[in-house]
């Protein structure tokens, strides 16, 4: 027993003092498939489209009425019809998730600079070591621990064990779900040798959202679709003075 609990600290002291979550994000992969860049184009349009109509009927308020103004509804509405099937109609193909199970890695990075914010929640960044059980090469990526309503992120303690799907192949992503026999017999087996599952596996890249605006690429297409999608709108609630 002594042993199994030197071990264990052993596992736990040589996983501190990393810089991972700095390194994974730097090698995230870009969001360049056509499905992201649909979703990031039709945003993008969206939102300045809004902006430029908003702004239009600031500079025209005195030549346009308001009953006319409301025209600005028809494309509004076409737009939105447009995010909607590029958001929620459209989706990535449909691939059975690889069930994983996690292990909390240590991190000298501080809890400011892993914070994130999804959906109007609080949440942090953990790096993580995950073995795949179905005997799939293990591999290092990171999970967000979101913080449940009206309460704190509750960080996992190093050498914590999460039952995870990995959602796409050679992908870091990490999803909750519900946990698998499979699953929680590897927990257990990991509990008690927990160096079966090595701290140095390969880092697998996570997938940067379609709303990040990096690398410059994605940048371009957001500023470039959102500006000109400004300057139209200001152009149609310009146009409304002319309609008798």
């Amino acid at each position: 027993m002594q042993q199994r609990m030197s071990e264990g600290n052993d596992i736990i002291n040589t996983m501190s003092g990393t810089d991972l979550i700095l390194r994974m994000s730097r090698a995230a992969v870009p969001a360049n498939r056509p499905i992201d860049t649909a979703r990031r184009i039709s945003a993008a349009i969206m939102m300045g489209f809004l902006f430029g109509a908003v702004v239009g009927m600031l500079l025209f308020i005195d030549e346009v009425p308001l009953a006319r103004m409301l025209y600005v509804l028809i494309p509004a509405a076409i737009l939105g019809v447009i995010v909607y099937i590029c958001w929620r109609i459209w989706q990535p193909p449909l691939i059975e998730p690889t069930a994983v199970v996690a292990r909390v890695l240590g991190t000298t990075e501080s809890t400011l600079g892993r914070e994130v914010r999804s959906g109007g929640r609080r949440g942090i960044l953990v790096p993580v070591v995950a073995m795949p059980v179905d005997g799939g090469p293990s591999f290092r990526s990171m999970v967000t621990i979101q913080a449940q309503s009206g309460r704190d992120v509750v960080e996992p303690p190093v050498g914590t064990l999460l039952p995870l799907f990995q959602p796409e192949p050679g992908i870091g992503q990490l999803a909750e779900g519900e946990a698998t026999a499979e699953q929680q017999e590897l927990m257990d087996k990991l509990a008690k040798h927990p160096r079966i599952l090595a701290n140095k596996a390969e880092i697998l890249p996570i997938r940067r959202g379609p709303l990040e605006r990096i690398p410059r690429t994605a940048a371009i297409q957001w500023w470039a679709s959102a500006g000109t999608a400004t300057f139209l709108a200001m152009v149609f609630v310009g146009s409304l003075r002319g309609l008798g």
